[in-house]
């Protein structure tokens, strides 16, 4: 029992959290019932300065997201002269069977020898924990109708890389933070594609950037769900990223639907592409086991929150008909985190 005046101690329950350092930018895994947790990381108390030292750490949990072992970094810069020597940034992955019966967990992210020099790679393991350096396989460009400048006052954006299965047996697709060239004035954030040119996936394929109804001045961390006659996208966006925290970059999770990947692409509720505000960022949705057709997503808190840049526990999600809007509506389940704030 607390004593009288005592602070009552937070329930860590689902959270991810390592001693002495921030976890942001994260996501999980599902390899077969267990969950594989990855996320950027550095020491506390870096602040804005953290993206500069970003590594990823990687932890499991066997009892559906409760509790979470930490396993330490599986990846980090070269610091070598080789690519990627400055830092490690947003990463997805996925986790799939080999013919033969192996298992194969491969990784995409972003890696930089420059800030402003991002590129995407990827690597693979048998276990999910010991990788070997990535692999470039999407470097920036302007062809396509891409804008890989920080002409408009934001940093270049080609990163955060979302790779995804259309359907059980179609293409892979690779979806990331992005800027589309504009014929007049500045660039716009987007969201960038690519198709895999085969199941290796390490040649792919560049495309158009999507058309979004709407657009930010920052738009990252991307990911896609499927449901039958509709694809869901979901991103974070800022409309203030050269701010130092969440709340005074207006930050915000947000969610657009459409028929195909090629649009056109509404609001998810109609009236607002708005799914939840600044307390958490970086949503990302994953799939929970194979083909149980639930969903959930991890994110972190924000600085104004009671476990700042610290990775949250499982977001669920449901799924609703709107008989209005013709497609079903999704449900974060975000009273998880709320006990955080």
């Amino acid at each position: 029992m607390n004593s009288v005046g005592a602070a009552t101690p937070i329930d860590l329950s689902g959270v991810y959290e390592v001693d002495g350092l921030d976890t942001w930018d994260n996501f999980v895994i599902d390899a077969e019932g267990v969950l594989h947790r990855y996320a950027l990381s550095a020491s506390k108390g870096l602040e804005q300065k953290r993206h500069l030292q970003a590594a990823l750490r990687h932890a499991v949990s066997t009892d559906d997201g409760v509790n979470w072992q930490d396993l330490d970094v599986v990846l980090k810069a070269n610091n070598d002269g080789t690519w990627p020597d400055l830092v490690i940034w947003g990463s997805n992955g996925i986790f799939r069977t080999m013919p033969g019966g192996r298992h194969e967990f491969v990784l995409f992210v972003t890696g930089c020898n420059d800030p402003t020099q991002q590129r995407i790679g990827v690597t693979r393991s048998n276990d999910g924990q010991n990788f070997p350096p990535p692999k470039v396989v999407l470097d920036p460009t302007p062809e396509m109708g891409y804008d890989i400048t920080d002409d408009d006052g934001i940093l270049m954006a080609w990163r955060d890389p979302f790779v995804f299965r259309d359907h059980d047996d179609g293409p892979w697709h690779m979806l990331f933070a992005a800027k589309a060239a504009m014929p007049a004035g500045p660039p716009i954030a987007t969201v960038g594609h690519a198709i895999a040119q085969d199941d290796d996936l390490e040649q792919w394929e560049l495309q158009s950037p999507l058309q979004l109804p709407r657009h930010y001045r920052q738009l990252e961390v991307p990911s896609l769900v499927q449901r039958p006659g509709r694809y869901y996208l979901f991103v974070s966006t800022q409309n203030r990223p050269e701010e130092t925290d969440n709340a005074a970059k207006q930050a915000a999770f947000r969610g657009y639907v459409a028929p195909s990947l090629l649009g056109p692409w509404e609001f998810v509720y109609g009236q607002t592409d708005l799914i939840y505000g600044h307390k958490i960022y970086a949503p990302l949705v994953f799939k929970r086991g194979k083909g149980s057709g639930k969903y959930a997503a991890v994110a972190f808190f924000s600085e104004d929150t009671k476990l700042p840049i610290t990775a949250t526990p499982l977001i669920d999600i449901e799924w609703e008909m709107d008989e209005h809007l013709g497609w079903e509506r999704p449900v974060f389940d975000f009273e998880a985190v709320e006990r955080f704030f």
